[in-house]
């Protein structure tokens, strides 16, 4: 399934690369947590190390490895559930974040503190039941 594509962000006046810069900082992300699939990584070559060296952006890599789309099966299990969880409020909170989005690394430098909070908010595990409980008073 298609979780987006540069066809969603084309307007009158986008460029193709333009159109590219929602899920292509996206993707960047989903590169530096390492939540691309293998299959993505095996075959998207020197273009993965690129990306993690800053040597092509996140749209580049977009273009180059996925075709413009960014697809479930490009992500782990884990980076399909982070992406149906915070997608939509993360190509929201772009547009608020930035005016206009651009393909520059310091345009992810500004979403990605946000994305990272997501993510590491959705992770962070409830206390043990067993934890808040005085196990040697098992008698009780």
């Amino acid at each position: 399934l298609i979780i987006d594509s540069i066809n969603e962000h084309f307007g009158d006046d986008a460029s193709f690369e333009d159109a590219a810069v929602v899920p292509g900082l996206f993707v960047a992300f989903c590169v530096n947590l390492d939540l691309i699939s293998d299959t993505l990584r095996e075959s998207s070559g020197r273009d993965f190390l690129r990306l993690k060296y800053r040597e092509i952006t996140g749209p580049e890599f977009l273009i180059r490895s996925c075709g413009g789309e960014l697809l479930e099966n490009h992500l782990t299990s884990e980076g399909c559930k982070f992406a149906k969880q915070y997608y939509v409020d993360y190509v929201s909170r772009l547009k608020e974040t930035v005016e206009t989005p651009d393909a520059k690394w310091e345009t992810y430098d500004r979403i990605a503190p946000w994305l990272t909070g997501c993510y590491f908010e959705g992770r962070t595990k409830k206390p043990n039941a067993f934890s808040k409980s005085r196990w040697w008073k098992f008698w009780n």
